[in-house]
């Protein structure tokens, strides 16, 4: 839920008016402040200004993972994002991305991101069984790596790379352990 968002990474490219680009600035972490609602940078250093001229294009990424996951930068602009999914579950990230095209160099306002899912976690839920207990779940052969394209809003998928997820009850009750 994109309400539940309280931190996220930024990049962002400014086309001159000459029609170069650079990079702005690359993977800023901003926080939400509980007193206003509005995200800051999370270290002081990284505040930006904005420019007098030019355009800026916004990506952002919220809960970035904290391994597995690389920015392509192509002409000074993140264009994909590559991931490899981790097998422990409680690492898995439920990765969301929003962009801002071409906004304006002297707007000097906040920027508006609407974050959409791009990686969401899957839930397994058991439901009552008449006799026996489930012990595990296995989930074979799924590919586990790919691109994610900014532009395209879609994933390529690695169909070479795959690993096996498993998750094991304790019990056969709510609680479970991963491997």
């Amino acid at each position: 839920n994109a309400a539940d968002i309280t931190n996220f990474n930024v990049w962002a490219a400014l086309t001159k008016t000459d029609n170069s680009v650079i990079n702005y600035f690359s993977n800023v972490a901003y926080e939400k402040n509980t007193t206003d609602d509005v995200f800051y940078p999370v270290n002081e250093a990284d505040e930006y200004y904005w420019p007098g001229s030019g355009k800026l294009d916004f990506v952002a990424v919220a809960n970035v993972p904290t391994s597995g996951f690389t920015a392509t930068i192509t002409g000074n602009k993140p264009t994909s994002f590559d991931y490899t999914v981790p097998t422990d579950a409680t690492a898995q990230n439920d990765i969301m991305v929003a962009t801002a095209d071409e906004v304006a160099g002297n707007l000097g306002a906040s920027v508006p991101l609407k974050f959409k899912h791009i990686m969401s976690a899957v839930n397994i839920e058991i439901g009552s069984i008449s006799a026996g207990t489930i012990e595990s779940i296995t989930l074979k052969g799924v590919y586990n790596k790919g691109s994610y394209n900014v532009e395209t809003n879609k994933w390529t998928v690695d169909t070479s790379s795959t690993e096996n997820y498993s998750v094991k009850f304790a019990g056969g009750g709510d609680s479970f352990t991963t491997t």
